[in-house]
C-alpha cells in the first residue's frame, strides 16, 4: 500500500500514475484517482518508480515520488557450456577441456563445482588419464 498524505483547500485530488515498466504492466495505462494506492497480489513488473500528484486548481501542483523494489526468487536455470583446446598435435591429443557455467537467478546463485562427490577448489581440475 502507497499512501499519498495530502493537505489543501480546496480538498485536492490525487493521482497515482507510474514510470513505463512491462508491457504486461496495465497500471502504467490507467491512472488511480484515490490517497491510497494498493496493489493486490504484487508481482516483479510492479517494481518501479511511482508518482502522486495532487492538484486542487490553486498554484502549481504537488508531486512525490516513491521506488517500489519487489523482491522475488527464482528457480536457478542452469547451462554448462564446453570447449576443447588442442594441447598437441598427434594422433593420441591431450585435451584441456573448460566447462563454463551460467546461470539466471535471483538472488544470485553461488558456484560449486564437484566430480563425483569431490568438491574442486579454485575451479580447477587436475584432470583424469
Amino acid at each position: 500500500m502507497l499512501q499519498c498524505l495530502v493537505t489543501g483547500h480546496p480538498r485536492p485530488q490525487v493521482r497515482w500514475t507510474k514510470t513505463a515498466g512491462s508491457a504486461s504492466d496495465k497500471f502504467q495505462e490507467t491512472s488511480v484517482f484515490n490517497e491510497t494506492l494498493r496493489i493486490e497480489r504484487i508481482a516483479r513488473t510492479q517494481g518501479g518508480r511511482y508518482y502522486c500528484k495532487a492538484e486542487n486548481g490553486v498554484g502549481v501542483p504537488a508531486i512525490k515520488s516513491i521506488r517500489v523494489d519487489v523482491q522475488y526468487l527464482d528457480e536457478p536455470m542452469l547451462t554448462v557450456h564446453q570447449t576443447v583446446s588442442d594441447v598437441r598435435g598427434n594422433f593420441y591429443q591431450e585435451k584441456t577441456v573448460f566447462l563454463r557455467c551460467t546461470v539466471n537467478s535471483n538472488p544470485p546463485a553461488r558456484f560449486i563445482w564437484k566430480r563425483g562427490s569431490d568438491t574442486l577448489s579454485h575451479s580447477q581440475d587436475n584432470g583424469v588419464d
